[in-house]
């Protein structure tokens, strides 16, 4: 059986990824979204007394999915639509690179 503070852990874990996956979802995060964590929660905590050895993050989003709408093919959305954006390169810093370079350049240079 799980100790107690990692039980609470990972229903934390749980309520974390339940509102990130809201808030990707529909860009935002209000009370109705409040309102469907705190009911797959509270379903959830249901469904462990029937199967404990589950997970709760498992349990909490597959509530959460029994809440929302179904998606366009029937199955519930298991993640939120990708949205591509352009990248710009960053710089990258090799300091060690660089040493070694300006040593090279100096030992050459006598």
């Amino acid at each position: 059986m799980n100790h107690p503070s990692h039980l609470a852990q990972k229903w934390n874990e749980a309520q974390r990824r339940a509102e990130a996956y809201l808030r990707a979802l529909r860009g935002g995060f209000g009370p109705g979204e409040r309102q469907l964590v705190v009911s797959a929660i509270a379903s959830a905590r249901g469904q462990l007394q029937l199967n404990y050895e589950e997970h709760p993050v498992t349990l909490v989003m597959e509530a959460l999915f029994g809440f929302l709408p179904a998606a366009a093919a029937g199955m519930p959305a298991m993640t939120p639509p990708i949205q591509r954006a352009t990248m710009l390169p960053e710089p990258m810093e090799f300091p060690v690179h660089d040493w070694l370079r300006g040593f090279f350049r100096r030992v050459g240079g006598k």
